[in-house]
């Protein structure tokens, strides 16, 4: 829901989500694809990171190719980290 009254008031805003969506509902129902859409412990800082790198191009810091880039590599950072913690568990 937008947080700007004249926003909310648009008719985007209210209007049923676009018909190609229930490709996504019908990939998380289907138990064939269910294993794609799984939670990972770190997720969350996953989020937080690729947030953050997109908060400069909302700032107007960076462009939105330059954030885009910066997502990829700080979300990417996260996931190196965790793959490497599993690596070294699965190591001892």
């Amino acid at each position: 829901m937008p947080a700007l009254v004249n926003a909310a008031k648009t008719t985007g805003a209210i209007a049923p989500p676009p018909e190609n969506l229930i490709v996504l509902r019908d990939a998380l129902e289907d138990p064939r694809t269910r294993h794609l859409f799984t939670f990972f412990p770190t997720w969350p800082e996953w989020l937080q990171a690729q947030a953050d790198a997109a908060a400069g191009a909302f700032a107007g810091t960076l462009s939105p190719d330059e954030a885009l880039i910066a997502m990829v590599r700080d979300g990417d950072l996260v996931l190196d980290r965790w793959y490497e913690s599993l690596r070294a568990a699965d190591s001892n």
